[in-house]
C-alpha cells in the first residue's frame, strides 16, 4: 500500500511569529524532503551538530528499509526464498512490529506486502500505461499478498518469509517512523518545543514561538491543490499527524476513475468516494500507517475503527458532489476556529 504522493499537509508554524529565533534544519531523505523547526532554550541555543546527527539517523533508516537500495535489509529479505530467516536491526524490527499491529487493527486493509499488486496496476515505481486487469492476473498476485506470511521473532531479532514471492514495502510507515526517531533524539538532547516533518508526516512537541500549540493546515483534497489551499487548521502538541489521499494519483479508463490505493482483500483499486484521511495519534508511525489503512477501508469503517482506538482521532473527506467532511468524536477539539 505504497503512498505515491504524501505531502498533503501544509504546515504553519507560529502564525505571526518571526522565524529568526528558530533553529531550522532541512534536507533530503527517503525520496522526499524533511523540515525541522526548534524553539531553543538558552541552554541549547548554540548546538552545532544537530543536522549531522539527524542525517545519520535518517540514513540508517533509509539504508535499512529502502527497496531501491539492493543492499538494504528489506531488499535482502525480498530476495530470499521460502522459509528463509534474516537477522534484522532494532529499527527494522520496530517498524515490522508496528506494521503487524496496524495490519491487525485495520483487519488487513493496511498491508506492507501489497507492493506487487500496486506494480501490476501500474501505480508503482515502474510507470506503465493503465489498463483494467484480467481477474486471473489479479488472483495470481493475491496468492503472495498478506502480512501474515511474515513471521517475526522478537527474541532472536529475526524475520522469516513463510512463502515465496512475498515482497515487503514499508514506505507507508517508514517516514512516520523516521519522524518519531528524530523526535525522540531531540527530546533526549533536551529540546521540548519543536516540529519534525518528513514528506508530510509530522510530529510536534511542546509549543511554538508564541507559546501556543502548533498549528497544522490540512490540504484541500483536490488535484493540483497548492500547499496553502487548506480545508481545516488544527492545533496540536505532543502528537503525530499524517494524511493519506487519493486525489493526486489515479488513472482513468473510459468514464471510470481508478484510485492508486489497492484493496488488499480484492486486489483491485478501492471503490470509494473517500479522498483524504487525516489521523492524529500518539506516534507518527501509527498515524502514518492508520491513515493509509483507513483510506483503503472507506469512511464508515475508518470512523468506526477510530472510535474503537485509544488516543487516536481522524478526519475523513469524501468527494460527493462537493466535499463531505466527517470527524471522529474527539477530533473537533483540535480544530482552530477560522
Amino acid at each position: 500500500m505504497k503512498k505515491i504522493y504524501l505531502i498533503t499537509l501544509a504546515f504553519f508554524i507560529g502564525f505571526g511569529c518571526s522565524d529568526k529565533e528558530l533553529i531550522e534544519i532541512s534536507g533530503q531523505t527517503m525520496g522526499t524532503v524533511y523540515h525541522i523547526k526548534i524553539v531553543p532554550s538558552k541552554k541549547y541555543q548554540k548546538e552545532q551538530n544537530l543536522k549531522n546527527e539527524i542525517d545519520k539517523i535518517l540514513e540508517k533508516i533509509n539504508s535499512s528499509m529502502s527497496v531501491y537500495d539492493k543492499s538494504s535489509e528489506i531488499s535482502v529479505f525480498n530476495a530470499m526464498g521460502e522459509n528463509s530467516e534474516l537477522p534484522v536491526s532494532k529499527e527494522f524490527l520496530d517498524v515490522l512490529k508496528a506494521g503487524q499491529k496496524i495490519y491487525e487493527l485495520t483487519d488487513g486493509y493496511w498491508d506492507a506486502t501489497i507492493g506487487p499488486l500496486v506494480e501490476l496496476w501500474g501505480f508503482g515505481s515502474e510507470k506503465k500505461e493503465f489498463k483494467v486487469l484480467d481477474t486471473k492476473e489479479v488472483d495470481k498476485k493475491l496468492l503472495s499478498i498478506g502480512f501474515d506470511k511474515i513471521e517475526i521473532s522478537e527474541g532472536s531479532k529475526k524475520i522469516k518469509k513463510k512463502q515465496n514471492n512475498v515482497f515487503l514495502d514499508l514506505g507507508s510507515i517508514a517516514k512516520g517512523y523516521g519522524v518519531d526517531l528524530v523526535s525522540d533524539y531531540l527530546k533526549k538532547k533536551g529540546y521540548k518545543d519543536f516540529m519534525v516533518e518528513i514528506g508530510g508526516e509530522v510530529y510536534v512537541s511542546g509549543k511554538n514561538l508564541r507559546n501556543e500549540k502548533w498549528k497544522i493546515g490540512i490540504n484541500r483534497p483536490k488535484p493540483g491543490a497548492k500547499t496553502n489551499d487548506i480545508i481545516d487548521i488544527i492545533e496540536i502538541s505532543n502528537l503525530g499527524i499524517a494524511t493519506s489521499g487519493t486525489y493526486r494519483n489515479f488513472a482513468k479508463s473510459g468514464k471510470k476513475i481508478y484510485s492508486h490505493i489497492i484493496n488488499p482483500k480484492t486486489g483491485y483499486p478501492v471503490k470509494t468516494n473517500l479522498v483524504s484521511v487525516t489521523v492524529i495519534s500518539d506516534t507518527c508511525t501509527y498515524a502514518d500507517g492508520l491513515a493509509t489503512g483507513m483510506l483503503a477501508m472507506g469512511a464508515k469503517k475508518a470512523l468506526s475503527l477510530c472510535e474503537a482506538l485509544e488516543n487516536t482521532e481522524c478526519m475523513t473527506i469524501e468527494d460527493a458532489k462537493g466535499f463531505r467532511v466527517n470527524y471522529s468524536s474527539g477530533f473537533k477539539e483540535f480544530l482552530k476556529m477560522k
